[in-house]
């Protein structure tokens, strides 16, 4: 949530930290808090009610099988943990580019 909260609708950044080096990318990050939490789940759950949702199961993220919920509208994925110790838990909620989405397509993997 920290650094793609301001994806998913909240718009609550921590100030810049001073000793980090200037980059061309924006490198928001999201205050972490109850409220915020909060506006996450509430959004996460509007996205998951979207009928045209795209499910890929069993795909390898980060080395891991999980489960991955990609929304052609908005080109935004969550994918969800389902190995033990993380089982259930949100690994990623991010944006999707072209190059990500070409790789879960053919390979089913998302990295």
């Amino acid at each position: 949530m920290s650094k793609h909260g301001h994806n998913f609708g909240i718009h609550d950044p921590l100030p810049t930290n001073p000793k980090q080096k200037a980059s061309p990318y924006l490198q928001p990050q999201t205050r972490t808090n109850v409220q915020n939490r909060e506006q996450f789940f509430k959004n996460l759950n509007q996205f998951a009610q979207n009928p045209d949702l795209e499910v890929f199961k069993a795909v390898l993220i980060r080395g891991q099988l999980g489960r991955v919920y990609l929304c052609p509208e908005t080109e935004r994925v969550i994918a969800i943990a389902m190995e033990e110790p993380q089982a259930g838990t949100i690994i990623k909620a991010q944006p999707i580019n072209e190059q990500q989405r070409t790789l879960l397509e053919t390979q089913n993997k998302l990295d």
